[in-house]
């Protein structure tokens, strides 16, 4: 386990593993505490606790950048996590990428500042800036003077400024010798982000005054509003692009600034076109400035639900289903967001969001007659809208969504609904020649079709029909599309027992998930192919021993949803039996253990599948050979739990590991 406090984290490829023990040797010798992942785990100990934990310990995580690095599935699982903890806790962990080869940053890593240990550069001066800035002190020469007082305006953009604005600022406030200065002097540095040279402050003059004024607040944005055109520079834009984002974040916090009621006209200027913006930059996947202006407006100004819904959707897209699911609720009323000045495409959006999060959060069972009613809502809403391709393709999406809702949820009844809503989907989509919404359907309709059939039916012959037309177009498809058909056609041919030709297309899904950085899908689809060769006896036991571990290991560090939990849990106990049969009794009481905590951890779509598995799982681990002291200790963290889960009332008296396995057999 990571110790209480550390100071720094380090991400890096294996590739790069001698560069990363020679950075983590020189921040030691400078008294900092180092956390280096794969040098502290032991082999089948790297869980999603123990990496959460370890990040969550860390004052920075220090990302070594290398092509190797952009390619690496462990650094980029690291890099997601790092992330959503530094927005959760607002900049904490401090994230800093260390450039050590010639690659560029991933995601949103280029706007922090960045430490150069490439070989041209000094390393052992790179060391010491690395070591300031997790410190939090600045990463500037140590002689660096403070920004001239003239130049102290830029404090407010710390990476907003674009080129052609900045340089005209200068120029007319008369400081283009001091900025040159400046820039020379690294008290102001260029980041290139996105092919677009933003101008940077060093941070250490960033926290080197209060919050920005009222008065320098307003004078500021005076000066940055007589640079732009007399025409709105943001009207009718349909891109928005990460050095815009950036900018209009910081206007927004200029404005934030301003006395809500002397300048209220100015605030309401810049409110409104956040508002505009935040839906662009939604659509263009910046979530996290995206989540920044967001908030700026629920906390700075005076939102209104509008600006509430597309914050709904924002923590949607970093997975807070359930706080996005609450915030929507609240607007969401009996006539489905029916608000004063909404249009029905406001409405249709902010209920489809509404809807996915309630999913996402584990509420669509409880929730399902509502959701239905949603969906008819949707639709009627859509036939409001003019005739055209966005009435279309929003109708599809709808009956998309709404047949997968009947399907997982529904009755028999409500079966063959979902069954008519994808075939008119699968129409419209065909129609508008949306092929990744087209194979999402056909993908749909395996799926389900094959949920529904007992073990001993045969799939029927138009999923095959459906295949076929599916394969045909497969090479048009983007990959995340392609992953999810290439899983389902790989279970269709399985159920027709044609394992050879189910291999296959399994290693098919895995190749398609790795390339879309799909990681834990890619193990789904590997598990799948590692049963199918040992079946086909194209596998010994200790080579699928190898691949089932390496899988479990990718699964067990994904922050996961119920169809990869479910399949850590379903790999977890055919490691445990595994195991068992070798007289590992150790490591098959490790697994199941590790199975129970998977299954109680999140319930499941369906709660009398639930029921069976914990069952199952309990069942298995009363039979594994171990000592006292584990049991009493499994006892002891899981009694309560496990007197709901038998639907046990409170007992003063302990519960046994006799009364246990009674229970459960």
């Amino acid at each position: 386990m990571p110790p209480e406090q550390l100071d720094v984290f380090i991400s890096y490829s294996s590739e790069d593993k001698e560069l990363a023990e020679r950075i983590e040797q020189e921040l030691t010798a400078r008294q900092l505490k180092v956390y280096r992942d794969r040098a502290r785990l032991q082999p089948g100990q790297r869980f999603v606790g123990e990496l959460s934990q370890a990040i969550e310990a860390s004052r920075a995580v220090a990302f070594l950048i290398s092509p190797a690095a952009n390619r690496s599935e462990w650094v980029n699982d690291e890099y997601q996590l790092a992330e959503v903890l530094n927005h959760e806790r607002q900049g904490s962990p401090l994230l800093i990428p260390v450039l050590i080869g010639e690659a560029q940053p991933p995601g949103f890593l280029p706007i922090h500042q960045q430490v150069d240990l490439r070989p041209r550069a000094d390393f052992l001066a790179g060391i010491d800036a690395l070591a300031r800035a997790i410190r939090g002190e600045a990463a500037g020469s140590a002689g660096a003077e403070p920004l001239p007082p003239k130049l102290r305006f830029l404090r407010s953009f710390p990476e907003g400024l674009l080129p052609p604005l900045y340089t005209r600022l200068v120029v007319e406030l008369g400081l283009p010798a001091m900025a040159r200065t400046a820039e020379s002097s690294h008290i102001l540095r260029p980041i290139d982000s996105d092919g677009v040279e933003l101008i940077a402050l060093d941070p250490k003059y960033l926290v080197s005054s209060a919050a920005v004024t009222i008065m320098s607040a307003k004078k500021l944005l005076e000066a940055l509003e007589s640079c732009f055109d007399e025409e709105d520079p943001f009207f009718a834009i349909d891109h928005i692009g990460r050095g815009r984002a950036l900018l209009i974040r910081d206007l927004l916090t200029l404005a934030a600034a301003l006395h809500p009621e002397v300048d209220e006209d100015r605030r309401e200027r810049y409110h409104a076109l956040a508002r505009l913006t935040l839906p662009l930059l939604l659509s263009e996947g910046e979530v996290r400035i995206g989540l920044e202006i967001s908030f700026l407006l629920l906390t700075r100004f005076l939102p209104d639900e509008r600006d509430n819904a597309i914050h709904a959707q924002f923590l949607l897209r970093i997975g807070q289903a359930t706080a996005a699911a609450d915030l929507l609720e609240i607007y969401r009323g009996d006539r489905l967001f029916e608000l004063a000045g909404w249009s029905p495409s406001e409405r249709i959006s902010a209920a489809l969001a509404w809807t996915r999060a309630s999913k996402e959060a584990g509420r669509a069972r409880v929730l399902h007659a509502e959701l239905v009613a949603s969906f008819g809502s949707m639709l009627e809403l859509v036939s409001q809208l003019p005739a055209g391709e966005e009435r279309s393709q929003l109708r599809a999406r709808i009956l998309n969504d709404r047949a997968t809702q009947l399907a997982v949820f529904g009755d028999p009844e409500e079966w063959v609904t979902a069954q008519a809503d994808l075939d008119e989907a699968l129409r419209l989509t065909d129609r508008l020649g949306q092929l990744d919404e087209w194979l999402t359907v056909i993908s749909n309709q395996i799926a389900f079709t094959l949920d529904r059939l007992d073990r001993k039916s045969a799939p029927p012959a138009d999923l095959f029909e459906r295949m076929n037309q599916a394969d045909e177009r497969l090479l048009q498809v983007g990959a995340d599309a392609t992953f999810f058909y290439l899983y389902q056609r790989a279970r269709l041919l399985r159920r027709a027992n044609r394992l050879s030709e189910a291999e296959q297309a399994y290693r098919e899904a895995t190749v398609a998930a790795t390339a879309d950085g799909l990681s834990h899908r890619a193990a789904q689809a590997k598990l799948w192919s590692l049963r199918l060769q040992k079946q086909l006896e194209q596998l010994s036991e200790d080579d699928f021993l190898t691949g089932l571990n390496d899988c479990i290991t990718i699964l067990d560090r994904s922050l996961g949803d119920d169809w990869t939990l479910n399949s850590l849990r379903e790999a977890l106990m055919e490691l445990g039996r595994l195991l068992l049969n070798r007289h590992n009794s150790e490591g098959a009481w490790d697994a199941g253990v590790r199975a129970f905590a998977v299954a109680i951890g999140r319930p499941t779509n369906d709660s009398a599948l639930q029921s069976t598995h914990w069952r199952d799982i309990l069942a298995f681990i009363v039979k594994v050979p171990t000592n006292a002291t584990q049991r009493d200790q499994f006892l002891a963290k899981y009694s309560t739990r496990l007197r709901q889960l038998l639907r046990q009332k409170p007992d003063r008296l302990p519960m046994t590991w006799q009364a246990l396995g009674e229970a459960v057999q």
